[in-house]
């Protein structure tokens, strides 16, 4: 099954919203590092021992929980 879209190929179309999920999986990730650091800052300025390291590990799962907690409550108010 061949699909057109706007003259675009199968595979133009695949590359393109391929490339923009990327981008916007990198978006959110840096978004959510810019947070952590944010944090680190706060923390720091104000003496506290709560820092986070910003870790590969700390971003994937500060994403993860920042989609659930906002697919939660966006949810809430449909109900």
């Amino acid at each position: 099954m061949k699909y057109e879209f706007s003259g675009l190929s199968t595979g133009q179309v695949v590359l393109v919203a391929s490339l923009v999920f990327i981008a916007f999986v990198f978006a959110y990730l840096g978004i959510v590092t810019l947070a952590l650091m944010a944090w680190n800052a706060i923390a720091g300025a104000a003496g506290w021992s709560a820092s986070i390291p910003v870790t590969p590990t700390t971003v994937i799962c500060g994403a993860f929980i920042c989609w659930f907690a906002k697919s939660v409550f966006s949810r809430k108010g449909k109900e």
